[in-house]
């Protein structure tokens, strides 16, 4: 079974093909947030929003990219899917807690020691800009190290807000290897903490 996926004005849609039930989400494309198991995995877990809450989409549990089409043939690559995404969507990124079981085998820790540009952005719950554009960003790694709970909300227009779909709890980490313009971030609260930055450009 699989999904055929489209945007239809502001909405995300969603298809189930060869179900037993015809299976279709509608929901705002900006409540949308697409994760993966690993860095190099090509399944997929879809959610959405719920009163500043996730809530997994459970039919849209691990999908295979194989297994996903275009409505309207915007897509037909991995990179393409995942471009896709982010630019309707929110981003993409991963299951933070399985990543960091891993950190001394996988590639985020080369990538953390390998990084060009490190940079610590106080802590706001006013939007503010937190990497700026680079065309030689090959990877970007921002770690949210809030001094209480505060979520950090990350945006790719300014201001960023509450509402977008990149959201760090305390300690979660979010990378990117395709995304080369500004990223701006907002904090649900005000601390004394910072948002790591790793900025990878070799």
């Amino acid at each position: 079974m699989g999904w055929t996926l489209s945007i239809q004005g502001n909405y995300f849609i969603a298809e189930q093909t060869g179900a037993v039930l015809n299976v279709i989400h509608d929901y705002p494309a900006k409540d949308i947030a697409v994760r993966k198991k690993y860095v190099d995995s090509t399944d997929y877990s879809f959610f959405h929003s719920n009163g500043g809450s996730e809530l997994i989409i459970k039919e849209m549990a691990r999908v295979a990219f194989s297994d996903i089409t275009a409505k309207n043939g915007e897509f037909t690559t991995l990179e393409e899917f995942e471009d896709w995404v982010r630019c309707f969507t929110g981003s993409i990124t991963y299951f933070i807690d399985e990543i960091e079981n891993k950190l001394d085998t996988i590639s985020i820790n080369n990538s953390l020691a390998n990084s060009n540009n490190h940079f610590d952005i106080p802590q706001s719950n006013t939007s503010l800009l937190l990497v700026a554009s680079n065309e030689n960003r090959k990877e970007l790694i921002i770690r949210n190290d809030s001094q209480g709970n505060q979520k950090l909300y990350i945006g790719f227009n300014d201001p960023a807000t509450l509402n977008n779909a990149v959201i760090l709890s305390k300690n979660q980490i979010w990378i990117e290897d395709k995304f080369k313009g500004e990223i701006y971030g907002i904090w649900d609260g005000n601390g004394n903490g910072f948002a790591r930055i790793e900025e990878k450009i070799t």
